[in-house]
């Protein structure tokens, strides 16, 4: 963003000026809808507004800078999410995108902005934690708002051919899975139960049927996700799967995109259950898988041994601790996946 001229501080003189409020609607106003509007970006509240009551179900909402007119000038969405480490869950919440009136756009008006909603009640009394993935320009924004660097949401792609899955078996013991493919929406108990799906104790966020209902929504990939139980072969349905895989297909490409993964450890090694996702992706006709996670975790360094091809398409993850007793783990601890990334 460029420097307004009455900056000579290295601070804008507008940023003193705008007060920050948490919104309490479940709907979005036709004020923030004008914000939106004016910055050319009404298809992204359109998005939004079809999902902010789901948000607001599970205790996101949405940070409003107002100018002395109390006009709105920046906006931005928090979406919360219930994290796991062990026995212990921590309150987190996904830092959206900013919407910032041009006036506005200087640089350190939106650092105040984002400073001062860390220090709102509703946030500090809400969240143990935030975390962003944005993009190249936001990413100075955020760090400059007192986030730390975690590390990096890659994109990684499989091409489905036969020799790739011949390597993989050459190259590991892999365990053959059977696969049962159901509507995601008929899930919910095992989107919701866990069924001992620890993911070899990963940080990680809990997958409310509510979570994938506002990811899916605000993308408009309801229709075609499923869910993949993988169980070993002649398992009853009946039993609790070994692995959870939620997956979407990606317009125009015939690819299908793993947006989340989860595993009992105990019983399964991430490279069956690869080869399964591959096998079944590759007998729907899909060419390729695509996913997002942390290249450094459990789950990135296990698709770069599968031969999980890295493209140059990163996103930094940042985060900020807001109370006294939360550490947040390293980055090689967590588990993020597709749909724990920015919705918009």
């Amino acid at each position: 963003m460029a420097r307004r001229e009455n900056d000579t501080s290295g601070r804008s003189l507008a940023g003193q000026q705008i007060s920050v409020e948490w919104a309490d609607s479940y709907e979005l106003s036709e004020e923030i809808r004008g914000l939106f509007r004016e910055e050319g970006r009404e298809e992204v509240f359109e998005k939004l507004s079809r999902i902010y009551p789901v948000v607001r179900k599970m205790g996101g909402g949405s940070v409003v800078g107002r100018d002395p007119s109390r006009s709105p000038v920046i906006h931005t969405p928090l979406f919360a999410r219930t994290f796991r480490s062990g026995e212990r869950l921590f309150r987190g919440a996904l830092l959206g995108g900013m919407v910032v009136r041009e006036r506005y756009q200087d640089f350190w008006t939106p650092v105040a902005f984002l400073r001062r909603a860390l220090e709102l009640p509703a946030i500090q009394h809400e969240f143990d934690f935030l975390y962003a993935d944005p993009g190249e320009n936001g990413a100075a924004l955020v760090r400059a708002a007192t986030f730390e660097l975690k590390g990096s949401l890659q994109l990684y792609f499989f091409p489905l051919v036969p020799g790739w899955s011949a390597q993989l078996r050459r190259r590991f013991p892999v365990e053959e899975l059977a696969s049962e493919r159901i509507p995601w929406r008929e899930g919910k108990q095992h989107l919701e139960g866990g069924n001992g799906l620890d993911s070899g104790g990963a940080f990680q966020a809990l997958r409310p049927f509510d979570l994938c209902q506002s990811w899916l929504g605000a993308n408009e990939r309801e229709k075609d996700t499923e869910l993949l139980l993988l169980r070993p072969p002649s398992t009853p349905t009946t039993e609790p799967p070994v692995a959870r895989v939620l997956t979407t297909p990606l317009p125009g490409h015939r690819t299908l995109a793993i947006l989340d993964v989860a595993w009992r450890d105990r019983q399964v090694k991430l490279e069956s259950l690869f080869h399964a996702v591959a096998h079944t992706a590759r007998s729907s006709g899909y060419r390729k898988l695509a996913t997002r996670t942390l290249g450094s975790s459990q789950l990135g360094r296990a698709m770069e041994r599968c031969g999980f091809v890295e493209r140059e398409d990163e996103r930094p993850i940042l985060t900020k601790g807001l109370t006294e007793d939360v550490r947040i783990p390293p980055a090689d601890r967590w588990l993020l996946n597709w749909i724990d990334g920015n919705l918009l």
